[in-house]
């Protein structure tokens, strides 16, 4: 069995604001990759640390910033 795996970001609009038109996204990328033979399996949710040098005057820190994305898991 082998996988893909696509990254997932759902666009909202505030005048098609409502979780229909998410479904939808999640639903034709579902069937756009269906048509190539692959099979929907999950979503993953990846949480991410993003550090980041900052320095002023040879003073360094570190900044640490958390993420999560949505990858879809797909097989055949």
């Amino acid at each position: 069995m082998i996988y893909k795996v696509i990254p997932f970001i759902a666009t909202l609009h505030q005048k098609s604001g409502n979780t229909n038109y998410i479904a939808q996204q999640l639903e034709n990328l579902i069937n756009q990759y269906a048509d190539d033979g692959w099979s929907y399996d999950r979503i993953e949710h990846i949480t991410l640390q993003i550090k980041e040098q900052k320095g002023f005057l040879g003073i360094n820190h570190t900044t640490t910033q958390t993420q999560t994305k949505q990858m879809v898991v797909f097989k055949k």
